[in-house]
């Protein structure tokens, strides 16, 4: 089973350079803001540019994700083209966003578009357009991809939680609420690997999180070059890999995490 972990490049460096125009009360600065409950939306449908900063050159970006605020049962759709430069505001190349790749926002609350090249420069630009109505976006991820191409052992465990509250009222009785708008899944993957280079690789998608600290995207079933409209947004449940080796070079680990509460067609409740 292959599967694609896209991990977030220079998010913590990244700030916004310059936007068209945003709408009152909202603020750019929120897209790189680290909370999925804040955002920022266009004044209107004519289309926006923004341009991001890295902060620094970023090793490689392969795609760029996009958070929205927005659920409905709408269809409207962006688009997005996505160039790049060593400068800021000046020096932008040609588009890397494949015809047709066109960001659902009202009906996927999460999609990744892949460029069509690495992005290695330090400002890109991204403009959007084609919208019939306004978006509302929370975050934009800067995206490398690392290709994972073995399947874990069986068995493994991928068990959906329902986060719940309840209280008890003056009466007696208890509500209980959901706290999601669908489950968290939890996680609990076993790899056995043979080699420096899988273990190179499983180690370095664990270290480009830090832990716990940031986010990375969990493809299940990868197309090259395609819109990624079924991601989960997930983060690491462990500060630690605990590697136990059997040999010389070969290893076993289990990788736990859980998904980040969102919403789906088939599970919103």
């Amino acid at each position: 089973m292959d599967i694609d972990i896209l991990t977030i490049e220079a998010h913590h460096n990244a700030s916004i350079q310059s936007v068209t125009d945003s709408l009152s009360g909202t603020d750019v600065d929120n897209i790189l803001d680290g909370f999925l409950s804040t955002y920022w939306s266009p004044p209107d449908t004519a289309g926006d540019t923004i341009e991001i900063d890295c902060g620094v050159t970023p090793t490689a970006i392969d795609a760029i994700g996009f958070w929205g605020i927005t659920y409905t049962a709408g269809t409207a759709t962006m688009e997005v083209a996505i160039t790049q430069s060593d400068t800021a505001t000046t020096g932008y190349g040609s588009n890397i966003v494949a015809v047709g790749n066109k960001y659902p926002w009202q009906t996927t609350r999460f999609g990744i578009i892949p460029t069509t090249s690495q992005i290695t420069k330090r400002y890109i630009k991204l403009a959007l357009s084609g919208y019939s109505e306004v978006p509302g976006i929370g975050q934009i991820f800067l995206l490398r991809k690392r290709a994972l191409d073995l399947g874990p052992q069986f068995p493994y465990n991928e068990d959906p939680e329902y986060l719940n509250s309840g209280y008890n009222t003056p009466q007696g009785g208890q509500i209980i609420a959901p706290e999601a708008l669908n489950p968290v899944t939890r996680y609990n993957r076993k790899y056995l690997l043979n080699g420096s280079t899988p273990i190179s690789a499983l180690q370095g998608i664990f270290n480009a999180c830090q832990g716990r600290r940031y986010w990375f995207v969990l493809d299940n079933s990868p197309t090259d070059g395609a819109l990624l409209s079924d991601g989960v947004l997930c983060r690491f449940d462990q500060d630690k890999l605990d590697w136990k080796y059997k040999a010389y070079q070969f290893a076993e680990v289990a990788l736990k995490f859980s998904s980040v509460p969102t919403i789906d067609t088939d599970e919103n409740y």
